[in-house]
């Protein structure tokens, strides 16, 4: 783990100045993470030692920064190379705003129970910083990203159907909890026989892949979208109806089709969707239920064993039920 003394040192090289206020940002964050201030301002900066993905979030945010209208941090400097430091770091301006998602927010307030006004505006304007991502950035090919030299490069460019099942199967169904052990040739079974929906994506961009609120600062409209480690050369549609999937979650159809239709509809407004979207967004949508799966030790946890017992049940329900009405 790096210490706050060489947190310290580096922040003093890098701002080219004194380092005051540094304190540690609160517990929850997948990477050390610090606030600080100097004369010119406040900041954050995040470090991480062992995960590769981190070495595509200051590029991202680089790019962004000079390409894209898009609500984000402003990058002070980021490092991922190792040759001065033995970890890989971000500096990125702070930017205000709230957490307002309902499950990893205990203490703050929760998106279900704003005002209507409040909902609906944090809607449009989520789904207006989505589509101008979508919109904004292009790239040659689907893929991956490494990032050693401190550019985005493909691991390896290719088609949106080699790079989905590589999401799929590779990334999440091979790494399914034991409990979730007989699903893995359901998925494969269920993905192998419907790619075909999604045979013909074109124009590669950049996507987000966690586009919820906890990845978000808001007041009444979003301030930033940060944490952008898992951001990848994608299908436009498969972060939409992923965000869709995880920012509007209510306990009545009825509601959850209301605020659905609000978030699409700002995002349409700048960003087209083409002929078949509906189908596409039932693929994703079932598929949404694997990443689940995938990640359930790591929310579920500090739960007890019957309230996990119950939540397993019921996401395992939910894949299936997705699966057989597709």
């Amino acid at each position: 783990m790096v210490s706050k003394s060489e947190v310290r040192d580096l922040l003093s090289e890098v701002m080219d100045g004194q380092v005051k206020n540094l304190e540690e940002a609160p517990v929850g964050r997948a990477h050390s993470t610090y606030f600080f201030s100097t004369k010119r301002g406040r900041y954050v900066v995040k470090l991480s030692e062992e995960d590769v993905r981190f070495q595509v979030e200051g590029p991202a945010l680089s790019l962004l920064n000079k390409s894209a209208d898009v609500a984000i941090p402003g990058v002070v400097d980021f490092d991922n190379t190792r040759t001065e430091y033995d970890f890989m770091y971000v500096v990125s301006e702070f930017v205000p705003g709230e957490n307002v998602d309902n499950w990893e927010n205990p203490e703050g307030p929760k998106f279900n129970y704003l005002s209507s006004y409040r909902k609906k505006s944090l809607l449009s304007s989520a789904g207006r910083e989505l589509a101008k991502l979508h919109k904004q950035t292009e790239f040659d090919d689907f893929g991956h990203f490494k990032s050693e030299n401190n550019k985005l490069e493909f691991r390896q460019g290719g088609s949106w159907e080699e790079t989905f099942r590589k999401i799929i199967l590779e990334e999440q169904v091979s790494n399914f909890p034991e409990r979730f052990e007989d699903l893995k040739p359901v998925v494969k079974e269920f993905l192998e026989e419907n790619i075909d929906v999604i045979r013909d994506a074109s124009n590669p961009c950049l996507i987000h892949q966690d586009f919820r609120w906890p990845n978000m600062l808001v007041d009444d409209e979003v301030n930033a979208v940060i944490d952008w480690e898992r951001a990848l050369a994608g299908h436009h549609e498969y972060d939409l109806f992923k965000a869709e999937e995880s920012l509007i979650n209510f306990k009545t159809k009825k509601a959850s089709e209301k605020y659905r239709a609000r978030f699409l509809n700002s995002y349409r407004e700048i960003m087209e969707l083409s002929d078949g979207w509906k189908e596409r967004r039932q693929f994703y949508r079932a598929l949404r239920s694997v990443e689940s799966l995938w990640t359930f030790e790591g929310w579920t946890k500090g739960f007890n064993n019957e309230k996990k017992g119950a939540m397993a049940n019921w996401h395992r329900e939910r894949l299936l039920d997705r699966i057989s009405s597709f």
